[in-house]
Protein backbone atom coordinates (compact mmCIF):
# COMPACT_ATOMS: atom_id res chain seq x y z
CA UNK A 1 0.00 0.00 0.00
CA UNK A 2 2.91 2.30 0.35
CA UNK A 3 4.52 1.67 -2.31
CA UNK A 4 1.08 2.47 -4.08
CA UNK A 5 0.91 5.92 -2.40
CA UNK A 6 4.74 6.42 -2.94
CA UNK A 7 4.44 6.24 -6.94
CA UNK A 8 0.95 8.17 -7.18
CA UNK A 9 2.97 10.93 -5.22
CA UNK A 10 5.59 10.85 -7.63
CA UNK A 11 3.17 10.83 -10.50
CA UNK A 12 1.38 13.53 -9.52
CA UNK A 13 4.77 15.37 -8.86
CA UNK A 14 5.49 14.94 -12.63
CA UNK A 15 5.63 18.58 -14.05
CA UNK A 16 3.74 19.91 -17.54
CA UNK A 17 4.55 23.20 -18.38
CA UNK A 18 6.58 23.76 -15.61
CA UNK A 19 3.34 22.98 -13.45
CA UNK A 20 2.72 19.34 -11.65
CA UNK A 21 0.14 16.79 -12.56
CA UNK A 22 -1.29 17.58 -9.47
CA UNK A 23 -2.51 20.93 -10.41
CA UNK A 24 -3.65 20.32 -13.81
CA UNK A 25 -6.17 17.40 -12.25
CA UNK A 26 -7.14 19.61 -9.37
CA UNK A 27 -7.87 22.66 -12.36
CA UNK A 28 -9.75 20.10 -14.50
CA UNK A 29 -11.62 18.86 -11.47
CA UNK A 30 -12.56 22.62 -10.91
CA UNK A 31 -13.13 22.95 -13.99
CA UNK A 32 -15.65 20.13 -14.69
CA UNK A 33 -17.90 20.36 -11.64
CA UNK A 34 -18.21 24.10 -12.19
CA UNK A 35 -19.30 22.88 -15.22
CA UNK A 36 -21.58 20.64 -14.04
CA UNK A 37 -23.25 22.82 -11.53
CA UNK A 38 -23.98 26.26 -13.95
CA UNK A 39 -25.70 23.66 -16.35
CA UNK A 40 -27.96 21.87 -13.57
CA UNK A 41 -28.58 25.68 -12.07
CA UNK A 42 -29.27 26.61 -15.88
CA UNK A 43 -32.23 24.10 -16.01
CA UNK A 44 -33.04 24.09 -12.46
CA UNK A 45 -34.22 27.47 -12.58
CA UNK A 46 -35.40 27.18 -16.38
CA UNK A 47 -37.68 25.08 -15.51
CA UNK A 48 -39.41 27.16 -12.30
CA UNK A 49 -39.74 30.26 -14.16
CA UNK A 50 -41.18 27.95 -16.60
CA UNK A 51 -44.06 26.88 -14.23
CA UNK A 52 -44.45 30.68 -12.64
CA UNK A 53 -45.24 32.55 -16.21
CA UNK A 54 -47.41 29.31 -17.74
CA UNK A 55 -50.67 31.85 -17.16
CA UNK A 56 -48.70 35.23 -17.49
CA UNK A 57 -46.46 35.89 -20.57
CA UNK A 58 -44.26 38.99 -20.63
CA UNK A 59 -43.46 39.22 -17.09
CA UNK A 60 -39.78 39.86 -15.32
CA UNK A 61 -39.72 35.94 -14.17
CA UNK A 62 -40.46 34.86 -17.71
CA UNK A 63 -37.60 37.34 -19.05
CA UNK A 64 -35.96 35.87 -16.40
CA UNK A 65 -36.51 32.66 -17.78
CA UNK A 66 -35.62 33.04 -21.48
CA UNK A 67 -32.83 34.41 -20.37
CA UNK A 68 -31.26 31.49 -18.55
CA UNK A 69 -32.51 29.29 -20.79
CA UNK A 70 -30.38 31.18 -23.40
CA UNK A 71 -27.28 30.87 -22.12
CA UNK A 72 -25.24 28.78 -24.55
CA UNK A 73 -23.75 26.22 -23.41
CA UNK A 74 -20.32 27.06 -24.70
CA UNK A 75 -20.68 29.84 -22.58
CA UNK A 76 -20.62 28.24 -19.56
CA UNK A 77 -18.04 25.89 -20.64
CA UNK A 78 -16.08 29.13 -21.55
CA UNK A 79 -16.42 30.68 -18.28
CA UNK A 80 -15.35 27.10 -16.25
CA UNK A 81 -12.72 26.68 -18.21
CA UNK A 82 -11.27 30.14 -17.45
CA UNK A 83 -11.96 29.63 -13.59
CA UNK A 84 -10.15 26.61 -13.93
CA UNK A 85 -6.98 28.26 -15.64
CA UNK A 86 -6.71 30.87 -12.97
CA UNK A 87 -5.63 27.94 -10.62
CA UNK A 88 -2.25 27.13 -13.19
CA UNK A 89 0.22 29.50 -13.89
CA UNK A 90 0.42 29.95 -17.39
CA UNK A 91 2.84 33.16 -18.74
CA UNK A 92 0.86 35.90 -19.30
CA UNK A 93 1.12 35.25 -23.35
CA UNK A 94 -1.81 32.45 -22.57
CA UNK A 95 -3.52 34.24 -20.07
CA UNK A 96 -3.94 37.22 -22.65
CA UNK A 97 -4.87 35.10 -25.27
CA UNK A 98 -7.11 32.71 -23.01
CA UNK A 99 -8.88 35.95 -22.36
CA UNK A 100 -9.31 37.53 -25.45
CA UNK A 101 -10.94 34.02 -26.08
CA UNK A 102 -13.74 34.47 -22.91
CA UNK A 103 -14.35 37.64 -24.06
CA UNK A 104 -15.25 36.97 -27.21
CA UNK A 105 -17.95 34.24 -26.15
CA UNK A 106 -19.37 37.09 -24.00
CA UNK A 107 -19.83 39.44 -26.47
CA UNK A 108 -21.52 36.53 -28.59
CA UNK A 109 -23.57 35.65 -25.46
CA UNK A 110 -24.41 39.30 -24.83
CA UNK A 111 -26.11 39.51 -28.07
CA UNK A 112 -27.98 36.60 -27.71
CA UNK A 113 -29.25 38.26 -24.35
CA UNK A 114 -29.68 41.36 -25.95
CA UNK A 115 -31.72 39.54 -28.74
CA UNK A 116 -34.32 38.09 -26.57
CA UNK A 117 -34.70 41.22 -24.25
CA UNK A 118 -35.50 42.67 -27.98
CA UNK A 119 -37.73 40.21 -28.78
CA UNK A 120 -40.07 40.62 -25.34
CA UNK A 121 -40.02 44.17 -25.40
CA UNK A 122 -41.33 44.99 -28.87
CA UNK A 123 -43.90 41.91 -28.64
CA UNK A 124 -45.12 43.63 -25.22
CA UNK A 125 -45.14 47.22 -27.01
CA UNK A 126 -46.95 45.70 -29.85
CA UNK A 127 -49.33 43.65 -28.26
CA UNK A 128 -52.91 44.91 -29.12
CA UNK A 129 -56.01 45.43 -26.53
CA UNK A 130 -57.47 42.43 -27.53
CA UNK A 131 -55.94 38.81 -28.14
CA UNK A 132 -55.67 38.61 -31.74
CA UNK A 133 -53.51 41.56 -33.11
CA UNK A 134 -53.88 42.08 -37.19
CA UNK A 135 -50.93 40.48 -39.30
CA UNK A 136 -50.00 44.40 -40.25
CA UNK A 137 -48.89 44.37 -36.42
CA UNK A 138 -47.44 41.10 -36.20
CA UNK A 139 -45.30 41.80 -39.72
CA UNK A 140 -44.19 45.23 -38.75
CA UNK A 141 -43.49 43.49 -35.02
CA UNK A 142 -41.13 41.23 -36.89
CA UNK A 143 -39.71 43.89 -39.06
CA UNK A 144 -38.45 45.97 -36.27
CA UNK A 145 -37.48 43.39 -34.28
CA UNK A 146 -35.66 42.53 -36.92
CA UNK A 147 -33.94 45.74 -37.69
CA UNK A 148 -32.80 45.88 -33.57
CA UNK A 149 -31.29 43.01 -33.84
CA UNK A 150 -29.32 43.65 -36.48
CA UNK A 151 -28.19 46.94 -35.00
CA UNK A 152 -27.29 45.17 -32.02
CA UNK A 153 -25.15 42.31 -33.89
CA UNK A 154 -23.29 45.19 -35.65
CA UNK A 155 -22.31 46.98 -32.46
CA UNK A 156 -21.43 43.58 -30.89
CA UNK A 157 -18.87 42.93 -34.25
CA UNK A 158 -17.47 46.24 -33.58
CA UNK A 159 -16.70 45.29 -30.04
CA UNK A 160 -15.27 42.36 -30.76
CA UNK A 161 -13.15 43.59 -33.85
CA UNK A 162 -11.89 46.59 -31.32
CA UNK A 163 -11.09 44.32 -28.61
CA UNK A 164 -8.75 42.49 -31.09
CA UNK A 165 -7.09 45.03 -31.91
CA UNK A 166 -8.50 46.74 -35.02
CA UNK A 167 -9.46 49.87 -35.46
CA UNK A 168 -12.98 50.86 -36.21
CA UNK A 169 -12.89 54.30 -36.44
CA UNK A 170 -12.51 54.73 -40.10
CA UNK A 171 -14.87 51.64 -40.63
CA UNK A 172 -17.46 53.97 -38.45
CA UNK A 173 -16.72 56.86 -40.83
CA UNK A 174 -17.37 54.92 -44.03
CA UNK A 175 -20.55 53.45 -42.46
CA UNK A 176 -21.96 57.06 -41.65
CA UNK A 177 -21.48 58.50 -44.63
CA UNK A 178 -22.08 55.61 -46.59
CA UNK A 179 -25.94 55.52 -44.15
CA UNK A 180 -26.37 59.19 -44.95
CA UNK A 181 -26.34 59.02 -48.91
CA UNK A 182 -28.31 55.90 -48.48
CA UNK A 183 -31.09 57.94 -46.54
CA UNK A 184 -31.13 60.50 -49.08
CA UNK A 185 -31.52 58.43 -51.67
CA UNK A 186 -34.08 56.51 -50.71
CA UNK A 187 -35.79 59.24 -48.61
CA UNK A 188 -38.99 58.78 -50.45
CA UNK A 189 -38.92 54.94 -49.22
CA UNK A 190 -38.19 55.50 -45.86
CA UNK A 191 -40.88 57.81 -45.72
CA UNK A 192 -43.72 55.53 -46.80
CA UNK A 193 -42.09 53.38 -44.64
CA UNK A 194 -42.10 55.59 -41.67
CA UNK A 195 -45.88 56.08 -42.20
CA UNK A 196 -46.23 52.62 -42.60
CA UNK A 197 -44.86 52.71 -39.49
CA UNK A 198 -47.34 54.96 -37.90
CA UNK A 199 -50.49 53.81 -39.66
CA UNK A 200 -50.07 49.75 -38.14
CA UNK A 201 -49.13 51.70 -34.45
CA UNK A 202 -52.48 53.98 -34.57
CA UNK A 203 -54.31 51.64 -36.02
CA UNK A 204 -55.72 54.43 -38.44
CA UNK A 205 -57.25 51.74 -40.16
CA UNK A 206 -56.83 48.39 -40.56
CA UNK A 207 -57.51 45.48 -43.21
CA UNK A 208 -61.23 44.77 -44.44
CA UNK A 209 -62.01 48.90 -43.25
CA UNK A 210 -64.08 50.69 -45.63
CA UNK A 211 -62.38 54.77 -46.04
CA UNK A 212 -62.92 57.45 -48.04
CA UNK A 213 -59.97 59.44 -49.23
CA UNK A 214 -60.91 62.50 -50.79
CA UNK A 215 -62.91 61.38 -53.91
CA UNK A 216 -61.80 57.69 -53.74
CA UNK A 217 -63.90 55.23 -51.40
CA UNK A 218 -63.76 51.42 -50.45
CA UNK A 219 -62.34 48.80 -48.89
CA UNK A 220 -58.70 48.53 -47.24
CA UNK A 221 -57.16 45.02 -49.32
CA UNK A 222 -53.51 45.56 -48.31
CA UNK A 223 -51.86 47.40 -46.13
CA UNK A 224 -47.48 47.07 -47.35
CA UNK A 225 -44.54 48.61 -46.36
CA UNK A 226 -44.24 51.38 -49.60
CA UNK A 227 -48.13 51.64 -50.53
CA UNK A 228 -51.69 50.51 -49.23
CA UNK A 229 -54.26 49.12 -51.52
CA UNK A 230 -57.95 50.04 -51.55
CA UNK A 231 -60.85 48.13 -53.63
CA UNK A 232 -62.91 50.97 -55.09
CA UNK A 233 -66.91 50.32 -54.56
CA UNK A 234 -66.79 49.50 -58.67
CA UNK A 235 -64.48 47.30 -58.14
CA UNK A 236 -61.20 48.77 -59.28
CA UNK A 237 -57.80 48.65 -57.01
CA UNK A 238 -56.79 51.99 -56.06
CA UNK A 239 -53.20 52.36 -54.90
CA UNK A 240 -52.34 54.88 -52.05
CA UNK A 241 -48.29 55.79 -51.32
CA UNK A 242 -48.58 55.64 -47.37
CA UNK A 243 -46.77 58.96 -46.89
CA UNK A 244 -49.54 60.35 -49.41
CA UNK A 245 -52.23 58.62 -47.49
CA UNK A 246 -51.45 59.52 -43.64
CA UNK A 247 -51.09 63.11 -44.72
CA UNK A 248 -55.08 63.41 -46.64
CA UNK A 249 -58.16 63.44 -44.32
CA UNK A 250 -58.97 59.65 -43.98
CA UNK A 251 -62.95 58.73 -43.40
CA UNK A 252 -62.97 55.38 -41.35
CA UNK A 253 -66.54 53.79 -40.89
CA UNK A 254 -65.23 50.72 -39.35
CA UNK A 255 -66.15 51.98 -36.16
CA UNK A 256 -69.69 53.15 -37.51
CA UNK A 257 -72.67 51.29 -35.15
CA UNK A 258 -74.95 53.19 -36.37
CA UNK A 259 -75.93 55.58 -39.78
CA UNK A 260 -77.47 58.99 -38.85
CA UNK A 261 -79.32 60.02 -42.50
CA UNK A 262 -80.62 63.93 -42.88
CA UNK A 263 -83.07 64.11 -45.69
CA UNK A 264 -85.26 67.32 -46.67
CA UNK A 265 -88.27 67.49 -48.74
CA UNK A 266 -89.70 70.02 -51.23
CA UNK A 267 -93.51 71.14 -50.11
CA UNK A 268 -95.27 73.34 -52.72
CA UNK A 269 -96.35 76.88 -51.55
CA UNK A 270 -99.71 76.04 -52.81
CA UNK A 271 -100.04 73.56 -49.98
CA UNK A 272 -102.77 74.60 -47.25
CA UNK A 273 -101.64 75.38 -43.59
CA UNK A 274 -103.22 72.22 -42.07
CA UNK A 275 -101.50 69.67 -44.44
CA UNK A 276 -97.87 71.72 -43.39
CA UNK A 277 -98.82 70.98 -39.87
CA UNK A 278 -99.86 67.14 -40.51
CA UNK A 279 -96.51 66.50 -42.65
CA UNK A 280 -93.92 66.17 -39.66
CA UNK A 281 -96.56 63.38 -37.90
CA UNK A 282 -96.78 61.54 -41.42
CA UNK A 283 -92.66 61.70 -41.73
CA UNK A 284 -92.66 60.43 -38.03
CA UNK A 285 -95.42 57.55 -39.17
CA UNK A 286 -93.55 56.32 -42.25
CA UNK A 287 -90.00 56.40 -40.45
CA UNK A 288 -90.71 54.48 -37.07
CA UNK A 289 -92.44 51.83 -39.42
CA UNK A 290 -89.30 50.93 -40.70
CA UNK A 291 -86.98 47.86 -39.33
CA UNK A 292 -83.95 48.86 -37.60
CA UNK A 293 -84.23 52.73 -37.54
CA UNK A 294 -85.25 55.18 -34.91
CA UNK A 295 -86.78 58.55 -35.72
CA UNK A 296 -85.21 61.77 -34.38
CA UNK A 297 -86.66 64.78 -35.45
CA UNK A 298 -89.12 66.24 -38.73
CA UNK A 299 -89.60 69.79 -38.78
CA UNK A 300 -90.37 73.07 -40.98
CA UNK A 301 -86.91 74.86 -41.18
CA UNK A 302 -87.18 77.26 -44.03
CA UNK A 303 -88.93 78.53 -46.79
CA UNK A 304 -86.98 78.23 -50.00
CA UNK A 305 -87.11 79.94 -53.52
CA UNK A 306 -89.65 77.81 -54.73
CA UNK A 307 -90.97 75.70 -52.19
CA UNK A 308 -91.54 75.03 -47.96
CA UNK A 309 -88.48 73.52 -46.67
CA UNK A 310 -88.56 70.08 -44.18
CA UNK A 311 -85.75 68.92 -43.06
CA UNK A 312 -86.04 64.98 -41.64
CA UNK A 313 -83.45 63.30 -39.42
CA UNK A 314 -83.59 59.64 -38.43
CA UNK A 315 -81.13 56.83 -37.60
CA UNK A 316 -80.75 53.33 -38.95
CA UNK A 317 -79.33 50.85 -36.76
CA UNK A 318 -77.18 48.86 -39.06
CA UNK A 319 -74.08 50.18 -40.64
CA UNK A 320 -74.40 47.79 -43.77
CA UNK A 321 -74.56 50.45 -46.15
CA UNK A 322 -77.54 48.24 -48.82
CA UNK A 323 -79.07 47.83 -45.94
CA UNK A 324 -79.93 51.70 -45.53
CA UNK A 325 -80.08 51.94 -49.01
CA UNK A 326 -83.21 49.40 -48.86
CA UNK A 327 -84.60 51.39 -45.89
CA UNK A 328 -84.42 54.90 -47.47
CA UNK A 329 -86.23 53.24 -50.34
CA UNK A 330 -88.84 51.95 -48.35
CA UNK A 331 -89.33 55.35 -46.82
CA UNK A 332 -89.32 57.11 -50.18
CA UNK A 333 -91.62 55.34 -51.36
CA UNK A 334 -94.07 55.58 -48.48
CA UNK A 335 -93.61 59.41 -49.05
CA UNK A 336 -94.84 59.37 -52.06
CA UNK A 337 -98.15 57.18 -51.54
CA UNK A 338 -98.68 59.06 -48.22
CA UNK A 339 -98.36 62.65 -49.39
CA UNK A 340 -100.69 61.59 -52.92
CA UNK A 341 -103.34 60.12 -50.50
CA UNK A 342 -103.41 63.54 -48.27
CA UNK A 343 -103.26 65.60 -51.62
CA UNK A 344 -99.68 67.10 -50.96
CA UNK A 345 -97.66 68.29 -53.89
CA UNK A 346 -93.79 67.63 -53.62
CA UNK A 347 -91.94 70.76 -55.20
CA UNK A 348 -89.30 70.89 -57.70
CA UNK A 349 -87.35 74.17 -58.97
CA UNK A 350 -89.61 76.85 -60.88
CA UNK A 351 -89.77 80.39 -61.52
CA UNK A 352 -92.98 82.04 -62.02
CA UNK A 353 -92.68 85.31 -64.35
CA UNK A 354 -95.84 87.80 -63.99
CA UNK A 355 -95.94 90.01 -67.01
CA UNK A 356 -98.00 93.71 -66.55
CA UNK A 357 -98.79 95.10 -69.54
CA UNK A 358 -99.77 98.55 -68.50
CA UNK A 359 -99.81 100.68 -71.94
CA UNK A 360 -101.83 99.94 -75.56
CA UNK A 361 -99.97 99.72 -78.79
CA UNK A 362 -101.74 102.53 -81.23
CA UNK A 363 -101.59 102.37 -85.29
CA UNK A 364 -101.29 99.85 -87.61
CA UNK A 365 -99.04 96.70 -86.05
CA UNK A 366 -97.53 96.21 -89.45
CA UNK A 367 -95.56 99.97 -88.64
CA UNK A 368 -93.87 98.26 -85.71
Amino acid sequence: MQHVISKLASLLSLELYHMSLWSWTAALALTTLLFLLLRFAQSAFAKKFKKKTAASPYTAAQIAGSIVEGTSTLSIAALSLWIGMLTLKFPEPVHSIAREAVLLVLFVQSGLWASILVSFFWESYFKGPTAEDSAERRSLMHLVALITKITIWVLITLLILSNLGINVSALLTGLGIGGVAVAFALQRVLGDFLAYVSIVLDRTFEVGDFIVVGSFKGNVEKIGVRSTQVRSLSGERLIFPNADLLSSRIQNFKTLSERRVVFTLRIAHETPYQDLQRIPGILREIISAQPATRFDRSHFVTFGESAFLFETVYFVLNPDYNFYMEIQQAINLAICKRFEEAGIMIAYPTQTVYLNQSTQIQGDPADC
